[in-house]
C-alpha cells in the first residue's frame, strides 16, 4: 500500500507539470556535488542549494532516491508520513544557509543516486539533477603535519586534521600528549567535503626524542583511525657520565685503564674534554673531538675524572667518577727493600751458606735470610708479618708516621 502511495504521487506531479507547464517548468535551479562519500553507520550531509526565478509562497522540499520500478521519497519536509519507513528519522533538512535544500541521513548503511525535487527545478521527473552517495567501510586517517626542525625548550605549532562529510557531527579528534593548548577549527572544501583540524602548541623537551605523536579521529559511529609519527628532536647534551670500558671494578696501581665519555644528545656529542678532578683543583687533561674514549694510567694517590660533552646546541657536565685503587702496600715495599739490603750483606759477609733458592716472594727472602744469618726473633716476626700480607689486598693510603 505504502509502494503504491508513492507511485500515486509521483505520476501526479508529472501530470501536474504537463498541465501547467508555465507553472513548474525550470522555475527552480539546484545545485549539488555530482558525487559524495560516506562512511558506514555515520552521518553523510548532501548539500544543496536553489534559486527561483518566480516568488513562490509555498515551497515544499522531496527528496528521492532512484529505485526500480519506482523511486523512494526519503525525505519530504512537510509530509514525513509519506517518507520511505527505512529512512523515517534518519533523514532531516540541514537550514545552513539561504535557499538550502542540504540534506542530511544518519546511519547511512548503503550505496545509491538521489535527487531533490522543487517547484520545477526539473522539466521531467526522471531527469532531475542526482548526486551518487558512495558507501566506505573504512575511515579516513588523520594526517599530522609538524615542522621540519624541532628543538628542545622552541614552541611550535603541530596541527592534525581530517576530512569528512558531515560538518553537524564532525570527527573528534585527541592527542596522545596531554598539558598543551589546542584550537579546532573547521574548514568547509568543495562537494560536501569539510575538514576538521587541532593545533597544539607544543614545547618540543629532550624526553620526547624518539617517542611516538599520535593523533586518533573518532566517527559519530564509535569508528576510529589513527597517525602516527617519531618526534626527532634536536637537544644539547644530557645525562654525561664517566664509565670504565669493559667495567672492570678493580684497579691497580700503574694499570692502563679506558674511560668513556657517555651521553644522551641529538645531534650526538661530537667534542670532549676531560678533566681529573684533585684534592684542591681540577687539571684539564686534553679536549677530543670526535672521540669519546681515553686511556689513562692509574697513579699512586686516589684517582677522580669527569669530562665535559659539547654538540652544536650546547654542552653538560658529567659528574665524578672516583676510582678504587688497589695496590701492594707501601709497609709491603718497605720490607722488601730493608730484606734486600740484608740480603745483599749476607751475599758479601756469608756467601758459603747462600741457598740454592729462587727468590719469587717475601717469604722465599725472608726463608733465604733465616738459612743466611740464623734463625733470629725480628726475621721471624717479618714473616709473619710478610704471611699476613700476602693474605691481605691493601687499599692504598697515604703512609702512617708510625713506619
Amino acid at each position: 500500500m505504502e509502494h503504491y502511495k508513492h507511485f500515486h504521487r509521483i505520476i501526479l506531479m508529472v501530470v501536474l507539470q504537463g498541465w501547467f507547464p508555465g507553472s513548474y517548468s525550470q522555475d527552480s535551479t539546484i545545485t549539488l556535488p555530482k558525487s559524495i562519500r560516506a562512511l558506514r553507520g555515520s552521518c553523510v550531509e548532501i548539500p544543496c542549494s536553489f534559486i527561483h526565478s518566480v516568488d513562490l509562497d509555498y515551497v515544499n522540499l522531496i527528496w528521492y532516491k532512484k529505485l526500480l520500478p519506482y523511486d523512494e521519497i526519503i525525505f519530504d519536509q512537510y509530509f514525513s508520513s509519506q517518507i520511505y519507513e527505512r529512512y523515517r528519522g534518519r533523514t532531516s533538512l540541514v537550514v545552513n544557509e539561504t535557499n538550502s535544500c542540504s540534506l542530511r541521513i544518519n546511519d547511512v548503511q548503503e550505496t545509491g543516486t538521489y535527487y531533490p525535487y522543487i517547484h520545477g527545478n526539473c522539466d521531467d521527473i526522471t531527469d532531475c539533477q542526482t548526486v551518487k552517495v558512495y558507501l566506505s567501510d573504512v575511515p579516513n586517517k588523520p594526517s599530522i603535519q609538524i615542522p621540519s626542525s624541532l628543538k628542545e625548550e622552541e614552541s611550535v605549532s603541530i596541527s592534525c586534521s581530517v576530512e569528512h562529510t558531515c560538518p553537524s557531527s564532525p570527527p573528534s579528534l585527541r592527542w596522545n600528549k596531554d598539558g598543551y593548548n589546542l584550537t579546532a577549527t573547521q574548514e568547509k572544501l568543495k562537494d560536501g567535503v569539510w575538514k576538521v583540524d587541532t593545533v597544539m602548541a607544543y614545547l618540543p623537551s629532550y624526553q620526547d626524542h624518539g617517542t611516538t605523536l599520535e593523533c586518533e579521529a573518532t566517527y559519530p559511529n564509535g569508528l576510529k583511525s589513527q597517525h602516527m609519527t617519531t618526534l626527532n628532536i634536536k637537544f644539547s647534551p644530557k645525562n654525561i657520565r664517566v664509565v670504565m670500558f669493559e667495567g672492570k671494578k678493580e684497579v691497580k696501581e700503574s694499570d692502563e685503564i679506558r674511560l668513556i665519555c657517555t651521553s644522551d644528545a641529538n645531534p650526538a656529542a661530537n667534542d670532549f674534554i676531560w678533566y681529573n678532578n684533585k684534592r684542591n683543583e681540577t687539571e684539564e687533561l686534553r679536549e677530543e673531538h670526535g672521540q669519546n674514549i681515553i686511556n689513562v694510567t692509574v697513579g699512586w694517590d686516589r684517582e677522580k675524572f669527569s669530562c665535559t660533552a659539547r654538540n652544536p646546541l650546547g654542552e653538560g657536565k658529567s659528574g665524578v667518577l672516583e676510582l678504587q685503587v688497589l695496590y701492594e702496600s707501601v709497609y709491603r715495599n718497605s720490607a722488601y727493600i730493608i730484606l734486600l739490603a740484608a740480603l745483599l750483606t749476607c751475599f758479601q759477609c756469608r756467601p758459603q751458606k747462600l741457598p740454592n733458592m729462587i727468590v719469587t716472594s717475601p717469604i722465599d727472602l725472608y726463608k733465604t735470610l733465616a738459612v743466611v744469618m740464623g734463625e733470629f726473633a725480628p726475621f721471624r716476626f717479618a714473616e709473619k708479618f710478610a704471611k699476613f700480607a700476602k693474605r691481605r689486598k691493601i687499599r692504598k693510603t697515604a703512609p702512617a708516621s708510625r713506619f
